[in-house]
């Protein structure tokens, strides 16, 4: 059952994901899908903004996607992932969906662009292994260049017992995470907090176990700063270093290094979220130049025990 806070401003509009079906040569909607008994009790989460609005968007995509699948991941990807897309241009989805390293080994939302007013947006792929039943998106508040937030639910276990005594537990968990690309340049510092606080409450509703938001944040004012902890959110990246700095790098611009990328997530003794680790510091294409201007975060989502 889909859960949410309803906002008659920016009403949520339900989506599905799609998986690949070899035997129809088709993507098919994952319609209400059976959560099953047991599911991995951890995810690696990665979020990349891939720079829609620079030169070369088709090889930029192409090589960022041969990136994560040869430097991150692998071919066949064994520990269940998702992967959040910042800036996707529309003209790169039907290599998306063309892509034979995504449709062997992802689900993905949205299976279209049809809903963006501008000509990029976000998308999230999940590992085909992990049960999703829940899609849907919502327009910003504020926002003029439309912003979106698009949420899924997806399903992990408990890590199984260290001891024969020990009990298993075979309680679903259900973690709701949201990609997300807030209101951009500092024109857009009003907007930003209100944002936040509006994906909170996405996310901060019953039955579920454990919320993250990730993406693009836009932090480069003093209020971004304040902003995730006023809407409930802890930082993953507890103590930012400089290897946190997901921006200013590709190529080196006037303004100083910044955080512009980040993964939140709401504090719980359910599930622990780690650090991230920056991953496309400095990554060029064959030709040379940078796959995007936006180094990307990877960090795994871990259930504890006895929660």
């Amino acid at each position: 059952m889909i859960t949410f806070v309803e906002d008659s401003s920016t009403p949520p509009k339900i989506l599905s994901a799609y998986r690949f079906i070899d035997s129809q040569q088709k993507w098919v909607s994952v319609d209400s899908p059976s959560v099953p008994d047991f599911t991995a009790s951890e995810l690696k989460l990665i979020t990349w903004n891939l720079d829609a609005r620079s030169y070369l968007v088709k090889q930029r995509f192409t090589q960022a996607m041969r990136f994560l699948q040869n430097k991150v991941l692998g071919d066949t990807i064994r520990t269940p992932c998702c992967i959040l897309l910042q800036e996707v241009h529309k003209d790169v989805f039907p290599a998306l969906l063309q892509s034979g390293w995504i449709r062997q080994n992802f689900v993905l939302a949205p299976i279209s662009t049809d809903d963006w007013i501008t000509p990029y947006g976000i998308v999230t792929l999940i590992s085909k292994t992990m049960p999703v039943t829940t899609v849907f998106a919502v327009e910003l508040h504020m926002t003029t260049v439309g912003r979106q937030a698009l949420f899924l639910d997806i399903h992990l276990s408990a890590p199984p017992p260290e001891t024969q005594e020990e009990q298993p537990d075979k309680r679903i968990r259900t973690i709701r995470i949201a990609n997300t690309h807030l209101e951009p340049d500092p024109s857009g510092s009003r907007a930003r907090p209100k944002q936040l606080k509006q994906i909170a409450r996405m996310l901060n509703v019953p039955n579920l176990d454990a919320c993250i938001c990730a993406g693009s944040m836009w932090s480069v004012q003093n209020s971004d700063a304040t902003a995730p902890f006023e809407a409930g959110f802890s930082d993953a990246c507890k103590s930012p270093k400089r290897d946190s700095m997901t921006w200013g790098y590709q190529p080196p611009t006037e303004q100083p290094p910044a955080r512009l990328d980040k993964i939140l997530y709401f504090p719980t003794e359910r599930v622990e979220v780690g650090y991230p680790a920056r991953i496309a510091h400095r990554a060029r294409m064959l030709s040379g130049g940078y796959i995007s201007d936006h180094c990307g975060l990877s960090t795994m989502v871990k259930i504890l025990r006895k929660h």
